[in-house]
């Protein structure tokens, strides 16, 4: 998130895999970096300034290839406060753990 909290949406989602899948509350899923990059830099544009994430479990298999993290983040910006919880599935490729899909719900919308 610090990649995100620092205007750099390309750097954000450095994170996903290549192929990555993220797919945002009420949206249709987006495949890839660059489709992720757009998203981040709309939040931008949207008027989000600050994003937090919060662990709250992370968990692997003995395969030592996949991982799952899941937590609630907070979105902060010109609409308010947005609350929600996540789900990612993160991969080990070329001995780099990054993101191969993720999901999030709002649980409690931006109230401007």
């Amino acid at each position: 998130m610090r990649a995100f909290n620092e205007g750099n949406a390309a750097k954000a989602a450095e994170i996903y895999s290549p192929d990555g899948v993220f797919m945002p509350n009420s949206s249709q899923p987006l495949r890839g970096r660059k489709d992720i990059e757009t998203y981040f830099k709309s939040d931008m544009t949207d008027g989000v300034a600050t994003a937090q994430i919060i662990t709250e479990e992370v968990k692997g298999c003995d395969c030592e290839k996949f991982a799952y993290e899941r937590g609630s983040y907070h979105l902060n910006g010109k609409k308010g406060l947005e609350s929600g919880t996540y789900l990612q599935v993160w991969k080990k490729e070329n001995g780099v753990w990054l993101v191969q899909s993720d999901c999030f719900n709002v649980t409690k919308p931006a109230s401007g």
